[in-house]
């Protein structure tokens, strides 16, 4: 102690000072109860030991300290509990004397205390509101990032299940089409069903490469089974002649129906450039007759 000192100011030093190291060391830890231990030592330091209702003839604005570090560090309820308790630990003190029990000066910390509590409700609701769009927020984005995802996975295997069904139709075209060497270099396919662009193209790609893996020299491409035609199928079929006799080889069409015929006829559209036949038979009894008359050519 110090000898002869005020008993305030030895308080303080002895007391006090501890005290608020110690909320800060709690402040800078973040402890969950600084915030509450700052409020209550606050308040009994003003009360106690910074105004004295027996002696202020006035009343000191320091009252309202407590007040401000509740607003500040704590919650509305807080403030409502610390004002009281400022208010009636004031009254205690002060013996019903002293400015402190005025009405001016209860009319004016009532008018103070309501508008700090206000100002801390709508900081509490704003914060409030403000934690409830994070909330949201995080919500939708975990939302859309689950979407997302969701959708990733969803392509990948629609993906996977347009490779299978690529695989599948390829496998379809060549159960559907097979393509059989009736003689030597010579290819015949027949095309049974219905002929779609989808298939069509499946169907090009596999004679296409049917003739060069074999090196086939004349394809016979026989539509005896194929129920029905339109102007699409028919360029398709004009452009896999076109395209076998890029390769070096010819196409012979066998088995065009009557109604294929007319179809073709009404659609406007000829077949000049592809050598017809009847049947695949008599598309072969051609292929001999070209390789005969190109074997008489080089005798002769």
């Amino acid at each position: 102690t110090i000898s002869g000192a005020d008993p305030q100011a030895q308080f303080g030093l002895t007391v006090l000072t501890p005290l608020v190291v110690l909320l800060i060391v709690g402040a800078w830890r973040r402890w969950p109860w600084v915030n509450q231990a700052n409020v209550i030592i606050g308040t009994l330091v003003t009360v106690f030991l910074l105004v004295n209702p027996l002696i202020d003839t006035t009343f000191s604005p320091v009252v309202f300290a407590p007040l401000a570090i509740t607003v500040v560090v704590t919650s509305s309820r807080w403030t409502v509990g610390t004002a009281l308790t400022v208010l009636l630990l004031l009254l205690v003190r002060s013996n019903g004397q002293g400015p402190y029990v005025q009405f001016d000066f209860i009319l004016s910390y009532v008018f103070v205390a309501g508008c700090l509590y206000i100002g801390r409700l709508i900081m509490e609701q704003s914060q409030q509101a403000l934690n409830t769009a994070l909330v949201t927020a995080h919500t939708e984005q975990t939302l859309a990032e689950q979407y997302a995802q969701e959708a990733r996975a969803q392509a990948v295997a629609l993906e996977s299940r347009a490779e299978e069904l690529n695989r599948l139709l390829e496998t379809l075209a060549e159960l559907e089409t097979p393509a059989v060497e009736v003689a030597q270099h010579v290819l015949l396919a027949p095309v049974v069903g219905h002929l779609d662009s989808i298939r069509a193209e499946i169907l090009t790609s596999h004679l296409l490469h049917e003739i060069a893996e074999r090196r086939i020299h004349t394809l016979i491409l026989d539509i005896t089974a194929l129920t029905q035609i339109d102007k699409s199928i028919a360029h398709k079929l004009l452009a896999l002649s076109r395209s076998v006799k890029l390769l070096g080889s010819r196409v012979i069409i066998s088995g065009i129906s009557p109604t294929i015929a007319s179809t073709l006829i009404n659609l406007g559209i000829t077949l000049d450039d592809v050598q017809m036949a009847p049947t695949p038979y008599n598309a072969l009894q051609l292929v001999e007759q070209h390789n005969d008359s190109d074997l008489w050519l080089d005798h002769a």
